[in-house]
């Protein structure tokens, strides 16, 4: 365990109040370790309890929230657009002028052949020492008037070419190295952006580790990403929709919260799509047990024995990951993403997939059970293809430091991130789809946490029959949709739907981005 340094707190008095832009600096401190925390929503930051908060809260004109994580406190909080900024920007509409030190580099059509669209890759320089890297490309069908998607890989700390060139991307790489057609690619109607977050995975790179901690301070970056994306290509719609996998069910939805945030924002957010995602582990983690028992429509993998200690692992996790909910405080957060990884997910057979029940691990030299990935992963570090799309340095899947940030540093993996979907579902469509054949993030979890979501159409949706849902001329899954929120599952597929069953997850995102949210 990391040790951790309790919250800060300067002096009462060691700052006049009355002195504005000393005041701005000190509350600018204690609000950065504030939002670092993410402390839940009713209970309040210290910053706004500090001598210099009344005065620096007179000169905002509407102060807000901080992070999407600390609604709707007793407390009025402040937003920044990033800890840089000084707190009295905060009531200005945006502009690009507003962000020192960004920019956005761009190659386009590197001639890699993945595909015959426009395409380009390059990089976010935030601050002078975060640079993160974005590979788009644009639709195949009308890029004047497709929607953007945005794709967030999980991890945390895993990088979002593994959609791209694993899942759901225009090519997969082969044994060969060379570029498969992937004619069920997401960008058939829409132009895709993967991006890898935070800095410090996948070809991004920071002078500053460890200086994004969390999901909330991630989505804060990705939002200034998403208003130069759009500025650098004004010729694309500024429609955008939010996809992400895995822990991506942080990322997601806190990147489409924060988005929501700014009514100032140049470009609509048009829904949020979270595949297989780590959401709400206090009714996820009751589930690994009955998946890898049976339950969940997979021969039980493991002896009733250790369905028995799956289960009373989860009964003493439980509790701890209830805390981390009340409290919000990194040190018990982390206590219960050490306690419940190790005792829980720990028993599950080292030799079998938990990204699909029913396969071995392959031999993949990345730990990952995908040889796939291997090709992937030579084909990225290519010299050619390194010069080809101005990547900085060579290419790695995971991020050890970015886990361990998110899971020893701040316990962002035991956050209720969950508690923002009700607000998010407010303003647009929610879709969370799951193959039912994952045990890391099962489809079992998924169905729990829809079901127990507190939302005004909480009765409605849970009342609401699974229907069939058909793709490729057959049924591919059953769905469960009631006003702007659907579930569907997705059969005969693992954690990476896009990879495992390409023809269903290409209609059902063409279908959705459509306006068929029922997807029957």
């Amino acid at each position: 365990m990391v040790p951790l340094k309790p919250l800060h707190t300067a002096p009462r008095n060691s700052t006049s109040p009355h002195d504005d832009q000393s005041c701005l600096t000190v509350v600018q401190s204690l609000y950065t370790n504030s939002c670092h925390v993410n402390l839940p929503r009713r209970q309040a930051p210290r910053w706004a309890e500090h001598s210099c908060a009344s005065p620096v809260l007179k000169r905002l004109s509407s102060p807000t929230i901080c992070s999407p994580h600390l609604a709707q406190s007793p407390f009025p909080q402040i937003k920044m657009l990033f800890p840089q900024l000084l707190l009295a920007t905060v009531a200005m509409g945006f502009s690009l002028e507003s962000i020192p030190n960004r920019s956005l580099s761009s190659q386009k059509n590197n001639g890699l052949g993945l595909d015959t669209v426009t395409e380009y890759t390059g990089y976010l320089t935030a601050n002078e020492t975060e640079h993160f890297f974005y590979w788009a490309f644009e639709s195949r069908n009308d890029p004047k008037n497709d929607p953007v998607i945005l794709w967030l890989q999980g991890g945390p700390g895993s990088s979002s070419e593994l959609g791209n060139l694993f899942e759901n991307g225009p090519s997969r790489i082969g044994k060969d190295l060379k570029p498969i057609h992937n004619p069920h690619a997401w960008n058939n109607n829409a132009t895709i952006v993967y991006l890898d977050q935070p800095a410090d995975v996948g070809f991004s790179y920071t002078d500053k580790p460890h200086s994004v901690v969390n999901s909330a301070q991630a989505a804060t970056e990705v939002y200034n990403f998403l208003e130069l994306f759009f500025a650098k290509y004004d010729h694309l719609p500024k429609k955008l929709h939010v996809t992400a996998e895995s822990y991506g069910g942080h990322y997601g939805p806190a990147t489409a919260y924060e988005i929501l945030q700014h009514p100032d924002r140049s470009f609509t957010l048009e829904s949020l799509v979270v595949g297989n995602g780590m959401t709400d582990p206090l009714n996820q983690y009751t589930e690994y047990g009955p998946m890898m028992c049976g339950k969940g429509g997979v021969a039980p993998v493991v002896d009733q024995s250790t369905c028995q200690q799956v289960d009373e692992a989860a009964k003493e996790c439980i509790p701890l990951i209830q805390k981390c909910y009340d409290t919000g405080a990194p040190q018990d957060c982390a206590d219960a993403v050490n306690n419940c990884n190790d005792n829980v997910l720990g028993l599950y057979p080292s030799s079998l997939n938990p990204y699909d029940e029913t396969k071995q691990c392959e031999q993949a030299q990345d730990d990952g059970c995908y040889t796939e990935t291997d090709y992937m992963t030579e084909w990225l570090n290519l010299p050619s293809t390194l010069e080809a799309i101005g990547a900085k340095h060579n290419w790695t899947g995971s991020s050890g430091t970015v886990y361990n940030d998110f899971t020893e540093t701040s316990g962002d993996w035991m956050l209720p991130v969950v508690r923002d979907i009700p607000a998010i579902l407010k303003e647009v469509p929610v879709l969370i789809y799951a193959g039912d054949k994952d045990w890391i993030c099962n489809w079992l979890g998924q169905k729990k946490w829809t079901e127990a979501l507190e939302w005004p159409g909480k009765q409605g949706f849970n009342d609401a029959q699974f229907k069939p849902f058909s793709a490729g001329g057959k049924q591919a899954g059953e769905v469960r949709n009631y006003q702007q929120f659907t579930f569907l599952r997705i059969f005969d597929a693992g954690h990476m739907v896009p990879h495992d069953q390409p023809v269903a997850t290409s209609e059902m995102i063409n279908r959705w981005m459509s306006g068929d949210h029922q997807l029957e």
